[in-house]
């Protein structure tokens, strides 16, 4: 089996998701013996190829015109000979050209629904809040991506959450094959288990993304500071950056010798010292890639019951789930984790046997591989 990856960055230039997902999935074809060749845009000019860890990866820089880069697209595909297109977050590249070259090569297109790029050119937000269904004017505005859609062989969602939302909007009508697979995540390095300093006595809390309203952040400042919890034993790090402005606001607002902004980290470095990892988005996340990074350290997960994470966070037995419409959910559930930190303890183990289980790189590229060979016979 020979796959085509299509993808808007590749690693080391991609720090996004879909540069992971597409890492984990063409590196473990290799490993099983299998083809890989990925084909994106890059920041650097010119076009570039290479090998990187058996993955054949061509680059085309934006400064490479878009017909340019059309054009080294088709050559690749009649050159390397794919068995199947498999497109993951296709951003500056056009999909028609896409649509097309499958269509006279007889191509069939796995399509992975991990992002909101094929419903709203405006990353899903309106006015500061996240979008719950495809408006009328974002389907007006995206007609070449509504008959991309209908070219789709298979069309993969990340989460049930973005599986249906796609199928709400009318997309993949005649797609003859529609899966739920989740994400892969593997640690750059050997996972350190999380130490048992404090053992209870402080509860340690980690934060770990962007800092960005939608992100909730605030919402959890404002609930460690707020009545209910501000006289407890807890310290927070933020691992993560946002606007200068907007980060700078954060500290003056929250300034407690509790809370420590780290900045960008390794994932591991946050992990290994926190007892437990919370999320609470108050947007509705694709899959939450940092749920599974958690898991990978053994860390259990306070999450929002939103969008993707609500279907990787098992109350109660991985993490907890709350309520980000309700304005105490978040205080109560971290009240319950400082009442009863042998529970988080008890939680560790399954966390990772949940990542050893469902979202490595072995597990998903299985899943993966027979959805290719389903369309390609």
């Amino acid at each position: 089996m020979h796959v085509l990856y299509l993808n808007a960055r590749y690693i080391p230039e991609g720090i996004g998701g879909p540069a992971h997902t597409a890492r984990f999935l063409a590196e473990q074809m290799v490993r099983e013996g299998h083809r890989a060749t990925v084909f994106c845009r890059s920041s650097q000019p010119g076009i570039a190829r290479e090998d990187m860890a058996g993955v054949r990866v061509i680059r085309a820089g934006l400064d490479v015109p878009m017909l340019q880069a059309a054009g080294l697209f088709l050559k690749t595909l009649d050159q390397d000979g794919p068995d199947v297109i498999h497109c993951l977050f296709p951003r500056e590249f056009p999909l028609n050209v896409v649509a097309q070259a499958a269509r006279e090569r007889e191509l069939p297109i796995v399509q992975t629904l991990l992002s909101f790029n094929l419903m709203c050119h405006q990353s899903f937000v309106r006015d500061g809040r996240n979008c719950t269904e495809q408006c009328p004017e974002c389907r007006k505005n995206t007609p070449v991506e509504r008959d991309y859609c209908g070219q789709v062989a298979a069309a993969v969602g990340i989460s049930r959450y973005m599986l249906d939302l796609h199928e709400r909007a009318e997309l993949f009508s005649g797609t003859c094959q529609k899966r739920v697979i989740y994400d892969a995540y593997v640690p750059a390095a050997q996972p350190a288990a999380a130490d048992e300093a404090g053992k209870g006595e402080i509860l340690r809390l980690g934060f770990l993304g962007r800092l960005d309203p939608l992100k909730g952040i605030e919402r959890l400042l404002e609930s460690l500071t707020g009545p209910e919890l501000r006289d407890r034993r807890w310290r927070l790090k933020i691992a993560g950056s946002g606007a200068p402005a907007y980060e700078q606001s954060l500290k003056a607002r929250f300034a407690d010798a509790r809370i420590e902004f780290l900045g960008f980290v390794d994932p591991g470095v946050l992990l290994s010292s926190v007892d437990v990892l919370v999320a609470p988005a108050l947007w509705e996340e694709p899959l939450g890639r940092i749920v599974l990074e958690a898991y990978a350290h053994g860390v259990p997960v306070v999450a929002s019951a939103r969008g993707g994470m609500a279907e990787t966070v098992e109350h109660g037995r991985t993490g907890y789930q709350f309520d980000p419409g309700e304005p105490h959910g978040l205080a109560r559930i971290i009240g319950q984790c400082l009442d009863a930190p042998g529970a988080l303890r008890e939680m560790k183990p399954r966390a990772l046997a949940k990542w050893r289980q469902e979202f490595t790189p072995q597990v998903i590229a299985a899943q993966y591989l027979d959805v290719y060979e389903s369309v390609s016979r």
